[in-house]
């Protein structure tokens, strides 16, 4: 079955979550004061994990790391930037 599914995510470096295989990504905003992922999802496909990177707007991104951008997300008067480990 296909469905949407929403990923809070905490503001920090780095964190990992479990999502199923072949998702869809959506959207990146702010729900209830979180920073949330929405991705279209086949509930049946195993999880996989997948890492998520949120930087504050001037901080500095390793260059080793291979990134995909989602979004930002302003909340107050901070702003994030989230990307996809690939």
């Amino acid at each position: 079955m296909r469905t949407i599914w929403k990923f809070p995510l905490e503001v920090t470096d780095t964190q990992t979550i479990e999502i199923p295989r072949g998702y869809r990504f959506l959207h990146l905003g702010l729900f209830d004061g979180h920073i949330c992922l929405w991705c279209e999802v086949i509930t049946e496909s195993p999880k996989v994990k997948r890492t998520f990177w949120i930087f504050g707007t001037g901080k500095v991104i390793p260059d080793h790391l291979h990134l995909a951008y989602k979004g930002t997300v302003p909340t107050g008067s901070f702003v994030w930037h989230v990307f996809e480990e690939f």
